[in-house]
């Protein structure tokens, strides 16, 4: 079935001879779509740093060229949907491989860089907020295994001696070396005064951990000290290789 096309009495006057060829050439149709696809293409090819952006100027510079098929070679808007489609496939990539890049980052500092960076704090943490399954997920063996009259039990004597958990961290970056388990001083813990809360003090900490066959650190023991007290969590265990604070 032939498209219908309007006789010359019916075409608007007022209508400039090329625009007039336009309306009456499915193709010139066809090349403006692909024309005004080809530089959004091109556009969103320029913000490399995005992947969605990458995979709209993908899409929009493959559908002008489609769109386009058939008309001259030499038009211009070939040349930008050509190039936002050249952006939008490095763009993707390196949007890809940032996000790559940054997941493998979290996972190191999941690894390593936060037991270290701040010993028991996550444990602590969870404990205070009485998510017990949380504090046994932050250590291996006997810690990750004692029962809620034990954990609440600790909890009270933490309380008692110390007051109410705020956070802890080491001071100076902590490396380990050699097989562990390793024994890592130079922690504070600090806590908060239970009858007045904006009175706060800080207490030693050591602590004890392990490797996970995963590669991931887990707590093993860690105590904390006062001029009275010395509060541990779970107990001593022999075999610990000391390390510098």
């Amino acid at each position: 079935m032939r498209p219908f096309n309007p006789p010359p009495s019916q075409m608007n006057p007022y209508l400039m001879n090329d625009q007039r060829d336009s309306a009456l050439d499915p193709l010139s149709r066809k090349e403006d779509v692909a024309s005004r696809l080809a530089v959004l293409s091109f556009a969103s090819g320029l913000v490399l740093c995005c992947p969605l952006a990458g995979l709209v100027a993908v899409l929009t510079g493959a559908l002008a060229l489609f769109q386009g098929r058939g008309a001259v070679q030499e038009t211009s808007w070939r040349r930008y949907a050509w190039g936002g489609l050249s952006l939008g496939v490095v763009g993707t990539l390196a949007g890809l491989l940032g996000l790559l890049v940054f997941s493998h980052s979290q996972a190191q500092w999941e690894r390593e860089g936060r037991v270290l960076f701040s010993g028991p704090n996550n444990a602590l943490f969870e404990l205070s907020q009485e998510n017990h399954a949380g504090f046994h997920a932050e250590f291996s063996g006997p810690g990750a295994t004692a029962d809620e009259e034990a954990l609440s039990v600790f909890k009270d004597r933490l309380a008692n001696e110390f007051g109410a958990f705020l956070y802890c961290n080491s001071p100076e970056v902590v490396k380990i070396e050699g097989e562990g388990p390793w024994t890592i001083g130079g922690y504070q813990a600090v806590f908060a005064s239970v009858t007045d809360p904006t009175i706060r003090s800080d207490f030693p900490c050591e602590i004890v951990v392990e490797r996970l066959p995963s590669g991931t650190l887990r707590l093993v023991r860690f105590e904390i000290r006062s001029d009275d007290a010395v509060i541990e969590y779970p107990t001593t265990l022999p075999n610990e290789v000391p390390q510098g604070g």
